[in-house]
């Protein structure tokens, strides 16, 4: 899907089209929508904006995920209206959150009846992430389909830490999923000579997108994006890919550049799809990877 910087009411435009061509096409047979990075906003951090304008930003488009007093940002009050209309599970992030002075980028998780039901925030974040306030999360994300199955999240530059995909397959997820975009200065990012485009090194990407296939027995999708500055020209993307185990990239799911406002449907049979055993060796790293670090903290 295209997304606009800055332009909400495109986006949801855009958004509103593809869920209803996704409905009619699939008989409201699909269980979870996978929405890519900042699908209403489009990213903030990374080479999108001017550095004086990035804090502002931060500042307009943070949300409440969750609220004492109810009051919840334009996302959540969005989604659960579309979750609700369609009957479908939504996964949608990161997002900017707002929780108290603190700042994160957090994907969420809204039922088919239109209520908030998962939140993971990012556990990598980026050193300029860092110098705009943005804080790690600290639990990794596993979000319940109802009478379907399990589905453990993350999110950008969590894809080159095999030790959150690792603690997902510890935790019995039926498949992973994640959203990317690329960002100026990041280990992920490839600039062409001369071309203003963000694009990220894909024979990297899928070479990590695959390991962490093999390294859980999980199929892996990682939703990519199309970012258009504010007059509509393309100025960033990331392809969608789908990893399997066994196979490896599923070259026909694949989605690029070329492929605007465009959606992969995929059918994940949750009784084949199963994470690999946590066997004796990886039960002595677990505990001394905890030890060790409870160890360092304690000093």
């Amino acid at each position: 899907m295209r997304v606009r910087l800055g332009s909400r009411r495109i986006n949801l435009k855009r958004l509103q089209l593809l869920l209803a061509d996704v409905y009619r096409k699939s008989r409201g047979e699909v269980d979870v929508i996978i929405l890519p990075s900042h699908p209403f906003t489009g990213p903030v951090i990374g080479g999108y904006y001017s550095p004086e304008k990035i804090a502002s930003h931060l500042r307009s488009f943070a949300e409440r995920i969750q609220s004492a007093w109810g009051s919840l940002g334009f996302t959540i009050n969005t989604l659960s209206k579309l979750a609700a209309d369609y009957n479908v599970n939504i996964i949608a992030g990161p997002i900017i959150e707002r929780a108290g002075p603190r700042l994160y980028l957090s994907t969420i998780h809204v039922g088919s009846n239109g209520e908030l039901l998962g939140r993971y925030r990012k556990i990598t974040v980026t050193e300029e992430e860092r110098r705009h306030s943005i804080g790690p999360g600290r639990e990794i994300g596993v979000f319940n389909i109802e009478g379907r199955g399990r589905i453990g999240v993350f999110a950008d530059a969590d894809l080159v830490n095999p030790e959150i995909f690792r603690g997902l397959q510890v935790r019995g997820v039926n498949i992973i999923v994640g959203s990317l975009l690329p960002q100026r200065g990041e280990p992920l990012l490839f600039e062409a000579p001369g071309d203003r485009m963000l694009r990220p090194k894909t024979n990297i990407i899928n070479s990590l997108i695959v390991a962490r296939a093999v390294e859980t027995g999980l199929p892996i999708v990682l939703v990519g994006g199309i970012v258009e500055a504010s007059e509509g020209s393309i100025i960033a993307y990331s392809d969608t890919l789908i990893a399997d185990p066994d196979i490896g990239i599923i070259e026909s799911y694949t989605r690029s550049v070329d492929d605007p406002d465009s959606y992969v449907l995929v059918e994940v049979d949750v009784s084949k799809s199963r994470p690999r055993l946590c066997d004796d060796t990886c039960r002595r790293m677990i505990r001394m990877f905890c030890t060790t670090f409870k160890s360092a903290k304690s000093k």
